[in-house]
């Protein structure tokens, strides 16, 4: 489910400029979640999406996952705040986890490398689209403002790793998860 236009205006967003950067950032972001999704292995789902924020944030929440929901495989349970570091350790718990285990690599500096090279061209994306949104917006979101890790349950899931955090008027979500066997996407 992504925003329309005229939802993105009818939120105190009036420039066509600022609303395209957005949803170019938010693709480009896709698109990289995707290739490492790809290097990981076939049963791995990355990627992000946003909805509005119109009220209370659980509401908020549950109104997304209910519409993003199709196959009524997912089940929010809670928000809890994250710290940085805290969230760089589950994501990275996770892309390093199929093809590009640490195991599979050949030293400990290709493993820094690639995790260092990784987690700054994710802020990167988060720092574009903030500031597409806002100009004068932080550009370092995941490192300053606060953040939610969510905990959607579903019996297709290996493990999961659901964040998000506001940016003015809309959620940034983004997730990784590792599928079961025979398992479905949402």
């Amino acid at each position: 489910m992504l925003l329309t236009l005229a939802c993105w205006k009818a939120s105190t967003i009036d420039n066509i400029g600022e609303y395209m950067a957005f949803k170019i950032y938010l693709y480009e972001l896709n698109g990289y979640l995707k290739a490492i999704q790809r290097l990981c292995g076939h049963a791995y789902v990355f990627g992000a999406n946003y909805f509005p924020a119109k009220g209370a944030i659980d509401e908020d929440i549950n109104r997304f996952i209910n519409k993003w929901n199709r196959k009524n495989k997912l089940t929010y349970v809670e928000k809890v705040d994250i710290g940085y570091n805290e969230l760089m350790k589950d994501m990275e718990s996770i892309i390093f986890d199929g093809f590009l285990n640490k195991n599979r690599l050949k030293s400990e500096d290709e493993y820094m490398y690639l995790s260092k090279m990784i987690f700054e061209d994710i802020q990167e994306y988060y720092g574009l689209i903030s500031t597409a949104i806002n100009s004068h917006g932080i550009f370092h979101p995941l490192i300053k403002i606060p953040k939610y890790k969510i905990k959607i349950i579903s019996d297709d899931f290996d493990k999961s790793l659901f964040f998000l955090f506001q940016l003015e008027h809309i959620f940034l979500l983004t997730f990784f998860y590792k599928k079961r066997k025979n398992s479905f996407s949402p």
